[in-house]
């Protein structure tokens, strides 16, 4: 709209894959033309932002019925130095595992989602100051079962997550919480698409699916021009 030419509509994430970045996102929040105007901060302490390079997604073929599975965008970032100026409100990226992480998806193996929902009381818009607020929320949810869809799962946000309304979740990363040499890590397991609901459920879309879809930007044909389903 001309007289509201802000707004947010969902959660994406840094990553790093080896040497390469990309910023990563749910795919049913951008509607057409969207990602042109798309602005990824590099803090929520200035107006910096992230220079992204080139957009892509999957491509479903057109016979396809189970569509979750293709259900992300991606970005190239053009390289830079991600979290190391000092700044704690700097974005800083997830690192893309090397190994497959799909045996990490368990019976009650205990996630991680970061997000941006509506929800958040001090999420909000400031149209005359021209400024998005935004607060992150992080919560731990259960895994529950992989679902219908390829490389697709099902998990169930914990009790104690301050919110019911998930808007604005999609495109979160999702992590797998787990103790190494007594210590807590956060591998990286999938992309949320969506939550909510009484029973605090959502489905998420492994990262092994994204993975697939990176190596195809060092393919002449692009990133749609390929199946990247993980199987």
């Amino acid at each position: 709209m001309e007289d509201f030419p802000y707004g947010m509509c969902g959660t994406g994430f840094l990553v790093r894959s080896k040497f390469e970045f990309f910023f990563v996102t749910a795919k049913h929040i951008l509607r057409s033309g969207d990602h042109e105007r798309l602005r990824v901060a590099r803090s929520f302490a200035s107006s910096d932002i992230i220079e992204l390079g080139q957009y892509g997604y999957v491509k479903i073929p057109e016979a396809e019925e189970d569509t979750d599975w293709a259900d992300i965008a991606i970005f190239s970032v053009v390289p830079d130095v991600f979290g190391s100026s000092g700044d704690n409100e700097a974005v800083e990226p997830a690192y893309v595992p090397e190994s497959d992480t799909r045996h990490l998806l368990q019976k009650r193996v205990i996630l991680t989602v970061r997000g941006f929902p509506a929800a958040a009381p001090l999420s909000r818009i400031e149209f005359a100051q021209k400024r998005i607020i935004v607060q992150p929320l992080t919560s731990d949810a259960y895994f529950v079962r992989p679902t219908e869809s390829v490389g697709c799962y099902e998990l169930q946000f914990v009790e104690s997550c301050p919110i019911r309304d998930f808007n604005f979740m999609s495109g979160s990363p999702v992590f797998a919480k787990m103790l190494h040499n007594r210590d807590l890590i956060w591998i990286l397991v999938g992309v949320l698409l969506r939550a909510g609901g009484p029973e605090r459920l959502g489905r998420f879309v492994s990262i092994e699916i994204a993975k697939r879809a990176f190596g195809f930007y060092a393919d002449p044909g692009g990133p749609t021009s390929g199946h990247p389903s993980c199987g």
